[in-house]
């Protein structure tokens, strides 16, 4: 089975999600990069085009994401240490409350991409 998530480093609903799908048998999971920012933005001007937002973490925190996968980076380790920084670090999501009981990494035996 193929699991496709879609993520946003700082929702706190994907940090839970990568505990949840580390908890379970699958035999890949495909996680896609979605800025919350571009989905929820008022006007008619792409967030990656606004000048003010360019220092903005999600953003930086996704743009490195793309960086470590064009350049064949440890995405799983990167993906584990960014929602660890944003989520648990920072109080937002202690990890006794987002992990649920499981660990991360994924096991090796899963493929991520």
């Amino acid at each position: 089975m193929t699991v496709e998530v879609l993520f946003d480093y700082t929702c706190g609903f994907s940090h839970r999600a990568q505990y949840w799908l580390n908890a379970v048998t699958v035999t890949e999971v495909v996680w896609r990069s979605f800025s919350l920012l571009e989905q929820n933005r008022h006007d008619g001007v792409a967030v990656f085009d606004q000048p003010e937002l360019a220092d903005n973490v999600s953003l930086t925190a996704l743009a490195v994401h793309e960086a470590v996968r064009a350049g064949d980076g440890d995405l799983d380790g990167y993906r584990w240490r960014m929602f660890s920084a944003w989520q648990e670090e920072t109080g937002r999501c202690p990890p006794t409350t987002c992990s649920g009981g499981s660990a991360p990494p994924r096991s090796s035996s899963a493929q991520v991409r």
